[in-house]
Formats: structure tokens, C-alpha cells, sequence
């Protein structure tokens, strides 16, 4: 139906980007591999290994394949839920990589989260971090914020973030998510009319995990069956 509508009204109307009619700062996408240890690697494997498996030549349903792909991303982000609720923490390697890239500019910067535990650690790690509400978005535009934590929809459709103080307008995805548009609508929050400073949009995806097909759906590179196949090793028969 969307390819009928869109056929009959070809002639009539186009459509634009932002970037094709306004005046955008410089964009810059960098992509970290974050580095765990052998061990860690090893329970990583383990994980994927034991909630993953073939039955009679099928491969295991959706909703397993969901609550395996959310573990695994737990993981990378450092810390994994137990079935009781309680997070339990495995490592600290993006905490790590983070406080490096915030020693290396002095610039405000803008940190997405995904997970609960996300944001109870990066609090931890960085007392001086500030969560996004209402009452604190001018203050953040002001420069008065060094470190402003955001949940992908509380930072989405309709706030303006753009940070004008420093050398660059920087964000930060510690976690990682598959939704496309809440990606897209979170980064258009500071990379829209209003933004002057080049804007470094950085991405902190642990090496050979699920973190780099999370990447490479949001990249549009591939579709998400394909990236949780590839994530999980399915055995497609």
C-alpha cells in the first residue's frame, strides 16, 4: 500500500533532509572497540552458547532468540540481571572507555543508555553526571552540565540539545540500541538547526560481539533477522 501511495504521488512531491536545506556542522561517527578480558570473553561465549541451541534441526523460537539478544547486550554494557532483578557487574570496560574519552576533550557531553544498570553505573562512575529532565535542558544547552545522562526516548523526539560550549557538540551511545529510530531521533537532538560546533557522535561496541551487528543494523548495512542470526550463530537448515 505505501509503494501505491507513494507511486501516485511521485510527480507532485519530494522529500528533503535537514541536512538538504540546512547548514549542519561538521558530522563525525566514530566506532570504538571496546576490549574484556580473556575471561570475560569466555563467559560471554559460554552465555551465548547455553541459551542457544538446535532441536531437531529447528532453531530455537523468537521470543528465546529476544531474551538471549537482551543478555547478550546486557553484557557488553558490563553488567547482567539475575532472575531476581539484581544487577550483577562483570566489567567495567565501557566505564573505562568512557572516562577516557571525557579526559581526552573538555567539551559537554551527551551519554545515551539503554539498560537500569546503565545508568546506576555510570552514576557511580561519574558523581559529577547529570540525568536529562525538564528542569535542567537549559543548563545543558548553557555549558553548566559537564556530563548528561539520557535514555534514547527521554532524549527523542522534540528536545533540543544542541551545546554550543567548547570545541565540540559530543555524544556519547554506551548502550547500544537495535531500534533504528530511536537512534536516528536521539542524534537529531543535538545534530539539528542551532548546532555550531562540529558534532562527534562516538559509539562504544565491545569487539566480536552483538554490539557490532547492533552497528551495523543502525548503519542500515543489515536488517534485524539477519544481525540477531549472525549475533546469536544460528545454524539456518
Amino acid at each position: 500500500m505505501d509503494k501505491v501511495i507513494q507511486d501516485k504521488i511521485a510527480d507532485i512531491c519530494f522529500s528533503l533532509k535537514a541536512e538538504d536545506y540546512l547548514t549542519l556542522p561538521k558530522l563525525t561517527k566514530l566506532y570504538h572497540k571496546v576490549d574484556i578480558t580473556t575471561a570475560e570473553r569466555k563467559q560471554y561465549d559460554t552465555l551465548k552458547k547455553d541459551m542457544v541451541s538446535e532441536i531437531e534441526g529447528e532453531t530455537i523460537t523468537a521470543p528465546t532468540a529476544a531474551a538471549l539478544a537482551g543478555k547478550l547486550l546486557q553484557f557488553t554494557s558490563g553488567a547482567i540481571y539475575s532472575e531476581d532483578g539484581e544487577w550483577h557487574e562483570i566489567h567495567s570496560s565501557k566505564l573505562e572507555f568512557l572516562e577516557s574519552i571525557l579526559e581526552e576533550s573538555s567539551s559537554p557531553t551527551l551519554v545515551f543508555y539503554h539498560f537500569k544498570h546503565s545508568l546506576q553505573r555510570l552514576r557511580l562512575k561519574f558523581p559529577e553526571a547529570v540525568v536529562l529532565d525538564d528542569s535542567n535542558i537549559q543548563a545543558w544547552r548553557d555549558g553548566k552540565i559537564r556530563v548528561m545522562l539520557a535514555h534514547p526516548q527521554s532524549g527523542g523526539i522534540g528536545l533540543n540539545l544542541q551545546c554550543n560550549v567548547g570545541e565540540t557538540a559530543q555524544t556519547v551511545w554506551y548502550d547500544l540500541p537495535w531500534s533504528s529510530e530511536n537512534y536516528i531521533q536521539a542524534n537529531a537532538r543535538i545534530y539539528r538547526q542551532g548546532q555550531e560546533k562540529p558534532v562527534i557522535i562516538h559509539h562504544l561496541a565491545v569487539a566480536n560481539s552483538i554490539d557490532e551487528q547492533v552497528i551495523k543494523v543502525l548503519d542500515g548495512k543489515i536488517n534485524l533477522q539477519d544481525a540477531l542470526l549472525n549475533a546469536l550463530n544460528f545454524a539456518l537448515v
